[in-house]
């Protein structure tokens, strides 16, 4: 893409300059809404923050911040708002004609010029229709590409900041590539994504990981036997008594402790607890049983922990090298791209 005219420090301003300057004629006041250069405000504006982080870019990466800013700048000035209302106007003009017509004519009015004027109103409002549909598409993409560049402006702030050294990548793109597949390569990935960080962790290492925590309820559920002698009487060694203590398992009930604003969380017998310790052999048969039956009819992914990170890995790895694909035929263009707001700064500046 053709370098910016636009210096570092005053591209913004030139840009706001040459949007008023070819700005549409204004429509009547009472018609009139504020247009992008009149609501553009200094958070297009290059901050100083950023001003060290961007001349520390290498060359390359800093022709495409100063066209993504500037093509930010631009897109805040324009004025979608009289473009609708001109084309408003001719359809309420056309709907005009038609009823001064009629009240001209009264009952001797042609039929077939009513029904000639009555196919113009239609096509006025169809195309205010699409004029209104445009500009609610100028307007969403418009958000878009200014968040984007905000994000690309934290991004290099921050590298700069952490005292990375930014290096132009070298970027090899396929013959026939193009940005739409790139795009669909990048949602496929993403879907894949999404599908591993799903998936199940390997039989072995549930059964593993629910039989030590069921082994803890187990423990926790055997109670606790104290025998001894204990002074019954009010002096000592007066009514000497041998006792045997079971101490069975508590359990807090936190819920109710919350309702009533407790000091201390009331506590109830554990009998999960006390009947695993009972019961164990049956218990875990059960449990054990249910999940092998929950596995023979699981349709997804089953991976270790191991796996599943290095397959993560790997994707994220396959993402960013499309994306780098994709920024790079984009910018090849040397047109205005509707950039996704999620694509990586790193990608979207071509820098390693």
């Amino acid at each position: 893409m053709p370098r910016s005219p636009f210096t570092r420090t005053g591209y913004a301003a030139a840009a706001m300059a040459d949007a008023r300057a070819n700005a549409p004629a204004p429509i009547p006041f009472a018609q009139a809404e504020p247009s992008g250069a009149q609501i553009f405000d200094d958070s297009q504006a290059i901050t100083p923050a950023a001003e060290p982080a961007v001349d520390a870019l290498p060359p390359r990466a800093q022709d495409r911040y100063i066209d993504l800013r500037t093509a930010a700048a631009a897109d805040a000035a324009i004025n979608t708002w009289s473009s609708i209302e001109r084309q408003r106007g001719r359809y309420e003009e056309a709907k005009a004609s038609l009823g001064h017509y009629r009240e001209q004519h009264g009952p001797a009015a042609d039929a077939k010029q009513i029904a000639k004027m009555e196919a113009a109103i239609n096509r006025e409002r169809a195309t205010l229709k699409a004029v209104q549909d445009e500009s609610r598409r100028r307007t969403a993409e418009g958000i878009e590409l200014r968040e984007l560049t905000r994000e690309v402006e934290r991004f290099v702030i921050k590298a700069f900041k952490r005292g990375d050294v930014l290096k132009d990548a070298t970027i090899d793109v396929p013959d026939g590539a193009t940005v739409a597949g790139q795009r669909h390569r990048i949602a496929e990935l993403r879907d894949e994504r999404d599908a591993v960080k799903r998936a199940w962790p390997e039989l072995d290492q549930v059964l593993a990981r629910e039989r030590g925590k069921f082994d803890e309820r187990v423990v926790r559920g055997a109670p606790a036997v104290h025998v001894g002698v204990v002074d019954r009487g009010r002096h000592l060694r007066e009514h000497l008594e041998h006792v045997v203590e079971v101490e069975w398992p508590l359990a807090r009930l936190d819920a109710a402790a919350m309702a009533t604003h407790a000091s201390e969380p009331p506590t109830v017998l554990d009998v999960e607890a006390i009947v695993t310790s009972l019961f164990p052999d049956q218990i875990w048969s059960k449990i054990e049983s249910a999940i092998k039956a929950a596995y023979r009819k699981h349709k997804g992914l089953v991976m270790s922990a191991d796996d599943q990170r290095r397959r993560l890995a790997e994707i994220d790895h396959e993402i960013l090298d499309a994306e780098y694909i994709e920024a790079s035929l984009a910018w090849a263009t040397g047109e205005p791209v509707g950039w996704r707001r999620d694509i990586s700064p790193r990608a979207l500046l071509g820098i390693v």
